[in-house]
C-alpha cells in the first residue's frame, strides 16, 4: 500500500497526528498573554502550602523533642500503626530534612510525569483534563512550569537556611504571578507596544509592582512572624535585596536564561543567592538549621 493511499485513509478515518492533537488541545488553553485568574491563584497557593506544612513540621517536630507528652503521643501513634521504629528515626531528623523527605518524591514525580507526557499522548491528554484549568496553551507540547517550580522551590530549602529558603519560595508564590497580572492589565489598557514593556514581553511595570509586592510579603514574614532582631539597617537591606532580586530575575528572562530555564526555577535560587550573599555582607545570624550541613 503506498504511503499516499495509507495517508487517505487515515484522513477518511479520521486520524490524527500527535501534532494535530496537540493543537486541538492548546485551543482550549489561556495564552501566556491572558490574565488566567486560576492559574495565578494555583501558583500562589503551591507555594503557600510548601512554607505552610515546612512550619507545621518544625513545630511539630520541636514539640516531639521538647515535650514529653507530645512525644509519648505522637510514638503511641506510630506504635499502634507498627511504625514505631520510623518514628525514632525521624526523630533523629531535623524539620529539614523531614520536609526534603516528604518533598523531593513528589518533585521527582512531576520531572517524571513531564517527561511521560511529552512522549505518550495518551498521558498528556490525561494530564490536560486534570491540570489544563492551571495550564497554558504552549505546555500542551512543551514541559510545563510545574516541575520547574518544585525543583526550584527543593534545590532552596535543601542548600539554604529555612528564612532564605521559605522567602524565596514566597516570592515565587506571590510576586511571579503578581508581575504577570500587572503586566497583562498594563498591556491591555496601555497597548501591546507600551512604554513599560520590555524586548522580552514582560512588563517593567509588572515588575516594579511585584517589588512592592515582594517588600511586603518580606516584611510580614521577617518583622511579623519571625520578629527578628535585627538593626533597621540590616533588616531593610536584607528586605530590599531579596525584593529587588526578585522583580529582576521575572524581569530578566533575556537569551540564554530564556531558552533554557523557566522563571519558575530562576526566582527562588537567584533571590535566594541574593539574600545569601547579602546576609554574608550584613553579618546576619540565622539561628536555624539546613539540610546539607546536619
Amino acid at each position: 500500500m503506498s504511503s499516499k493511499l495509507r495517508n487517505r485513509k487515515g484522513k477518511k478515518g479520521g486520524g490524527k497526528t500527535q501534532k494535530e492533537s496537540n493543537e486541538d488541545l492548546a485551543k482550549k488553553l489561556p495564552h501566556r498573554n491572558e490574565l488566567h485568574i486560576t492559574r495565578k491563584i494555583f501558583h500562589a497557593i503551591n507555594g503557600s502550602l510548601v512554607v505552610l506544612v515546612f512550619l507545621i513540621i518544625k513545630e511539630i517536630v520541636q514539640l516531639a523533642h521538647n515535650n514529653d507528652e507530645v512525644d509519648s503521643f505522637i510514638s503511641n501513634i506510630f506504635e499502634t500503626i507498627k511504625l514505631l521504629e520510623l518514628y525514632l528515626f525521624l526523630k533523629t531528623l531535623s524539620a529539614a530534612q523531614i520536609g526534603f523527605i516528604i518533598y523531593a518524591p513528589i518533585a521527582l514525580f512531576f520531572i517524571f510525569l513531564e517527561l511521560f507526557r511529552m512522549t505518550f499522548p495518551s498521558i498528556n491528554r490525561a494530564c490536560m483534563i486534570v491540570f489544563g484549568p492551571f495550564m497554558r496553551s504552549h505546555e500542551v507540547s512543551k514541559p510545563s512550569g510545574m516541575a520547574y517550580y518544585l525543583n526550584g522551590i527543593l534545590v532552596v530549602f535543601v542548600f539554604f537556611d529555612e528564612t532564605i529558603a521559605i522567602l524565596a519560595t514566597l516570592y515565587l508564590a506571590y510576586a511571579d504571578p503578581i508581575a504577570s497580572a500587572f503586566g497583562i492589565i498594563c498591556r491591555k489598557v496601555l497597548g501591546t507596544k507600551n512604554i513599560f514593556q520590555a524586548p522580552n514581553d514582560k512588563s517593567v511595570f509588572g515588575t516594579f509592582v511585584a517589588i512592592l509586592a515582594s517588600i511586603g510579603i518580606s516584611y510580614l514574614y521577617l518583622v511579623i512572624y519571625l520578629n527578628v532582631n535585627w538593626n533597621q539597617e540590616q533588616l531593610w537591606n536584607f528586605i530590599l535585596a531579596g525584593s529587588i532580586s526578585a522583580g529582576l530575575a521575572e524581569l530578566a528572562m533575556f537569551g540564554f536564561l530564556k531558552t533554557y530555564f523557566d522563571d519558575n526555577a530562576t526566582i527562588p535560587v537567584i533571590t535566594a543567592l541574593t539574600l545569601y550573599v547579602t546576609s554574608m555582607v550584613l553579618n546576619i545570624q540565622f539561628d536555624n538549621e539546613i539540610f546539607m550541613i546536619n
